[in-house]
């Protein structure tokens, strides 16, 4: 057998040599060097019930295999993780209050910081390419929203510096019936004798009308409410104005009730789930990729992503429908899921959290201070055995204690709620009246508690269309 050459042995000695210590090298720099900054890509949707997804309770094929798939994959997976407020985007404003002295180290910033600009979708862009034309409102992007899905994957693979982005999807705070994206399939779900139901309550309203709310979440349409008896009374002939007067009805307890009392009710919840679920496939369509990174391995070796919604969504299971107005578990409990880059293992945290202490541990993140080898400590150096809570109309207010109490306060009557989180986790028993000593010290420990609230949870809620009491009395 013929031997190779001394001097083409000796080139591939050295080549093998040099990569394996070029790449021992590189791993050691990734392992250990304190300066090593990471991405963090927050993904959010608005308006989220966690039962959608497998590791939440869903039974049955997933209506979120993206989603699913990222959480079975993460680092870390929170159970009990909550927001304060009942309609809030997620590191949104309140992570801007503490992001206000940190260099974005020359990466990405959030659009539209200015309190004036809460509803506004926040784009990621460089501050050099900060332009008022890329506002874009909820309804618009809605519309539009795979324009503004393209500009962020463009943004996200251009960037090679350490960037923090935050992408909201509000694509499912209603309407749920897509009136325009064709390819959503909102009514994927349906069955024929729902489709005929659907179809018989959108063509006729005016023999319907005490479905009023699930009209107007599905459709988020005035005209469904005019074709109310109650309305049309008020406004026979209703004008472009009488359309933006007419709010808060979606949410008003006294058509809730009519609602609830109506023929069929059951079945109307049935259809809205499979209609929500239909929304939620779509919208996990259009975020897989974006969890994935695209695929691209530079980002996927560098990149924290995080997983969580930045509030749930009532479907009346305590005649509360929507958000806003309400402090059960259904509105403030929401899923949570973290992926390091290359740690999975999936560790799941029981313990109780709110969004302020994951937005200052991302901040960490981006400085340098945290990573996977110290997230988990430093995630419980910040634990805080209290989630103080507010409704957005301000109708309600209280706290989370541990994972042991839940109290708030009606504020338009006094009526007290205590709840037992140990014996009854869903809060179905209303227990005040039996425990007045752990009222009294939950109360006083609220309004100890309330100042620091308040300073990170800027009053950023409103009532506007069709969330909150009515503007008209009926």
């Amino acid at each position: 057998m013929k031997r190779p050459k001394r001097w083409l042995a000796m080139l591939m000695l050295t080549a093998f040599v040099c990569a394996s210590v070029g790449f021992a090298v590189s791993n050691f720099r990734i392992a250990r060097d304190p300066q090593r900054r990471l991405n963090v890509l927050v993904v959010s949707l608005c308006s989220f019930r966690l039962a959608n997804l497998t590791h939440y309770g869903h039974r049955g094929a997933s209506v979120a295999p993206n989603i699913d798939k990222f959480i079975a994959n993460s680092t870390y997976v929170f159970d009990k993780m909550f927001n304060g407020v009942g309609w809030t985007s997620l590191f949104g404003y309140t992570a801007n209050v503490m992001w206000q002295d940190v260099p974005l180290l020359n990466g990405y910033t959030l659009f539209g910081t200015n309190a004036d600009w809460g509803h506004f979708f926040r784009i990621p862009v460089r501050r050099s390419d900060w332009s008022e034309d890329l506002a874009v409102n909820d309804s618009d992007f809605e519309k539009d929203h795979q324009k503004m899905t393209d500009y962020l994957k463009a943004q996200i693979l251009a960037a090679r510096s350490p960037f923090y982005v935050n992408a909201h999807y509000k694509y499912m705070h209603y309407p749920l019936i897509d009136r325009f994206n064709e390819d959503a399939g909102w009514d994927r779900y349906l069955d024929a004798n729902d489709r005929a139901l659907m179809d018989e309550y959108l063509a006729h309203p005016e023999k319907h009308y005490s479905k009023l709310p699930l009209l107007l979440l599905l459709t988020n349409d005035s005209k469904y409410a005019f074709a109310h008896p109650k309305v049309s009374k008020r406004y026979p002939k209703p004008s472009v104005q009488d359309g933006r007067e007419v709010t808060g009805l979606l949410t008003n307890p006294e058509f809730l009730a009519e609602w609830k009392a109506s023929p069929g009710y059951e079945r109307d919840l049935q259809l809205l789930e499979k209609v929500y679920q239909g929304n939620v496939s779509y919208i996990d369509s259009v975020v897989g990729p974006l969890l994935d990174l695209y695929g691209d391995k530079e980002l996927q070796d560098n990149t924290v992503v995080v997983f969580s919604p930045d509030h749930g969504e009532e479907h009346m299971e305590r005649g509360y429908l929507t958000h806003g107005d309400s402090l059960y578990d259904e509105a403030l409990r929401v899923p949570m899921a973290i992926r390091f880059p290359g740690k999975s293992g999936n560790e799941v945290i029981h313990d109780q959290f709110e969004f302020s202490a994951i937005a200052k541990l991302l901040r960490e993140v981006v400085e340098g201070k945290a990573d996977a080898a110290n997230f988990r400590q430093r995630l419980f150096a910040l634990k805080d055995d209290v989630v103080v809570t507010r409704d957005c109309m301000d109708t309600q207010r209280g706290l989370r204690y541990k994972n042991e109490y839940k109290y708030f306060v009606r504020v338009t009557d006094g009526e007290r709620f205590l709840y037992d989180l140990k014996s009854d986790p869903g809060e179905t028993r209303n227990i005040a009246s039996e425990r007045p000593q752990v009222v009294a010290e939950l109360e006083d420990l609220y309004w100890r508690r309330y100042p620091e609230f308040t300073s990170t949870n800027v009053y950023r809620c409103a009532p506007w269309m069709l969330v909150g009491e009515s503007a008209v009395s009926f």
